[in-house]
């Protein structure tokens, strides 16, 4: 058996145990419910308000539904939940999509796999700037140009030199430094959300490549923007060096190089025109992949609760459950009711 393969199988299981039984964690509601607030349904009446969501106790039934890889899933799950689509759109959709990653264990597992690798994730300030807004700053490209020719002219000049003009390297490191650290938290927020982004860029494209069966609409739509979004992940290639978190020895190393040529400055300066002009392909990976990762969430929970049914939706003014329980009680009681006027009040 190959390395790769070890990890493989090691995720698999662990996605497998993930599956049949979901950890509890813990789940900081401001943050998940970013993309709603920023993203409201787009007609009121299909929208669940504050006092309906709490009194419903909805963040608890969120949480045994939740069973995400992915921030971002965890946020379009929970704006799901908020903003249902209306009866005539895609229910029925959602709902076949989730059977059918339910009953395809190899498809299911080919996107989780790929979903796995955005895990340590926090989509919270992506997605405030993705849906909210963008943050311009503006950097002279032809001031960082000029700049980094004389960082690197002083240096080359020192280090031929040699003795006092040594003096010169500290002096070129620290005005650096102060640089950096003066335009430190417009350039750290922004060259994070860069590297979220091509990190995005880069699972959407692997998995509009995937070889699955199933028919997953979120994953067409990435299949058909796949020029578009190999066109951003080239633009965003840079900006994954600078943020290499898994690695301890590049990020050292571009720390030293920004102290050297101010790289951070320049990965976000030529970067930023792309990711303006290609915002709409950026948020169809976000939803997308968003989409994905909420609806395998979806199926985990029909497999984990078989008596739960799809509704079916007409047009008469009543409401008929059959053997119908709270889905946050351990034991439940099952009731069958049907309404015989144009509103009932239920409770317990």
């Amino acid at each position: 058996m190959t390395v790769f393969n070890y990890f493989k199988n090691k995720k698999l299981k662990e996605l497998r145990e993930a599956w049949l039984s979901p950890q509890t964690q813990d789940r900081d509601f401001s943050s998940i419910k970013t993309l709603f607030k920023l993203k409201p349904p787009e007609q009121d009446n299909y929208g669940i308000d504050n006092k309906t969501w709490h009194d419903l106790d909805m963040n608890a039934v969120f949480r045994k539904i939740d069973t995400t890889l992915t921030s971002v899933g965890q946020q379009y799950l929970y704006r799901k939940l908020r903003a249902p689509a209306r009866p005539d759109s895609s229910l029925e959709t959602d709902y076949r999509v989730a059977d059918q990653l339910r009953q395809d264990k190899a498809s299911r597992e080919k996107l989780q796999l790929v979903l796995k690798l955005m895990t340590a994730d926090d989509a919270n300030s992506v997605t405030r700037m993705l849906f909210g807004t963008f943050p311009v700053f503006k950097f002279s490209r032809l001031a960082l140009t000029g700049w980094t020719v004389l960082s690197l002219t002083t240096l080359a000049f020192a280090l031929t030199a040699g003795g006092l003009y040594s003096l010169l390297i500290i002096l070129v490191l620290v005005a650096n430094f102060l640089l950096s650290r003066y335009f430190e938290n417009a350039t750290d927020q922004i060259t994070y959300v860069l590297y979220y982004l091509y990190n995005l860029v880069t699972v959407s494209q692997r998995i509009a490549k995937l070889d699955i069966v199933s028919d997953i609409p979120a994953r067409t739509a990435l299949q058909d923007n796949i020029i578009s979004i190999r066109q951003v992940r080239r633009a965003l290639r840079l900006a994954s060096l600078s943020q290499n978190h898994d690695n301890v020895l590049i990020n050292n190393m571009m720390y030293l190089i920004n102290l050297v040529v101010l790289y951070d400055f320049f990965v976000y300066s030529f970067s930023l025109q792309t990711v303006l002009r290609r915002m709409d392909t950026i948020r169809i990976c976000y939803l997308s992949m968003g989409a994905i990762d909420s609806s395998i969430a979806i199926a985990s929970y029909l497999h984990r609760h078989p008596d739960i049914c799809n509704p079916v939706f007409t047009d008469d003014l009543c409401l008929s459950l059959k053997d119908t329980s709270h889905p946050l009680l351990r034991n439940p009681v099952t009731n069958s009711y049907r309404t015989t006027g144009a509103s009932a009040l239920i409770t317990g």
